[in-house]
């Protein structure tokens, strides 16, 4: 069986790369070809430079698109444009048997390409981009664009995956193809080491994520103010707040390290050495960098909102704070003086996602999807 497997609109291998995503975003690709005999062809916005990732590739075929055509450097050309690209590629298609989104973004090219080579569709998605478009504020017609670019798309594809319970909900409720939705949340690597989570930092925090206002690191810096002679709290990952972030923290005496962003197996490395990880943010999808977190046996402490009580179960899995309420600093506190409870939540939480965000579990329902959609269509 061959998946020819869509990349995010615009998102070439070596904007994977400079992310420091490429090795995971491939990892799971390779365990389905490992254990299933799944055969992937990669779609990239890229030009001859994603060829040179090959090393990376070498069970896969790639094609990257601004080889085959000229890029325009204008977006709205470039946009125009990519409904040619399906024509432009369909010579290369012959032996697929099922095309894939990887996220919604981009699912015009997929769809188009789907009616041509006359394939099934089965769309991935990591967060419901409509419900993000609301909370970030975009303007009317964005926030349209999106909804309407979902509701074409469950409509028309064989199969639309989400990967939490309350996107779930949502696109059940707002669009009429209820029996192609299905979830599959994200895969994570599971610490398989000392379960005692001894020799972590016990005065030092981890937090990760975009510098952006949904993740909210304003407030996880207001909670801990005047902390700086016993308490550090790592940040990784870049964005436009940096500089505002960084002076709230002269100002309030916090201790605060940007580290940047981190290839992925250098971030695996770092959960392993906290005991807290903390996530602020005000929405989310299904967030890796919690699940990551947990299942390195970090104690994670979060937000309250909807996408974190799915993961969390409060004081047992992991700690959940009210945003209008955050008193992080006395639940840091309490969490240093519980031994006992810290090592039941670090033990719970990696068993959780064990059971059900290993890789061995999402490759398996992975293949399972491209079983029955090649049975049924």
């Amino acid at each position: 069986m061959k998946v020819a497997l869509f990349l995010t609109y615009d998102y070439s291998l070596d904007t994977w790369y400079e992310s420091g995503t490429l090795k995971r975003e491939l990892e799971i690709y390779k365990k389905i070809k490992k254990d299933y005999a799944i055969n992937f062809l990669f779609i990239t916005y890229g030009n001859e430079v994603d060829n040179e990732y090959k090393d990376y590739f070498k069970e896969f075929e790639i094609i990257p698109i601004y080889s085959l055509i000229k890029k325009s450097s204008n977006s709205f050309l470039r946009f125009i444009k990519s409904f040619l690209i399906p024509f432009k590629i369909k010579k290369y298609l012959n032996e697929v048997d099922i095309i894939q989104q990887h996220q919604l973004l981009g699912s015009w090219v997929s769809l188009i390409t789907k009616f041509l080579v006359n394939k099934p569709l089965i769309i991935r998605t990591g967060y419901d981009m409509y419900t993000f478009s609301i909370m970030e504020k975009k303007k009317k017609y964005i926030t349209a664009a999106y909804k309407f670019l979902t509701f074409i798309t469950t409509k028309f594809c064989n199969l639309y995956t989400v990967a939490s319970k309350s996107d779930y909900k949502l696109i059940k409720k707002y669009f009429k193809d209820k029996e192609k939705i299905v979830l599959r949340p994200n895969w994570v690597h599971v610490n398989n080491g000392d379960k005692k989570f001894n020799n972590r930092h016990r005065n030092k925090i981890l937090s990760v994520g975009r510098l952006v206002e949904q993740k909210n690191f304003e407030l996880l810096i207001r909670e801990f103010k005047n902390t700086e002679n016993f308490l550090t709290i790592d940040i990784v990952g870049k964005g436009p707040e940096k500089k505002y972030l960084s002076n709230l923290a002269n100002k309030l005496n916090v201790k605060i390290n940007f580290l940047g962003n981190l290839e992925h197996e250098e971030l695996l490395k770092l959960y392993d050495k906290y005991n807290f990880f903390v996530s602020s943010s005000v929405f989310e999808g299904n967030p890796k960098t919690i699940l990551e977190a947990m299942g390195s046996g970090c104690i994670v402490i979060a937000s309250d909102i909807p996408n974190h009580k799915e993961l969390i179960e409060n004081n047992e899995t992991g700690i959940l704070f009210d945003l209008l309420k955050p008193n992080l600093l006395n639940t840091f506190n309490m969490l240093k003086e519980k031994q006992k409870l810290r090592y039941s939540i670090q033990n719970n939480a990696v068993n959780k996602i064990k059971k059900s965000n290993s890789i061995d579990l999402i490759a398996k329902l992975s293949f399972e999807d491209y079983q029955n959609i090649r049975t049924k269509y």
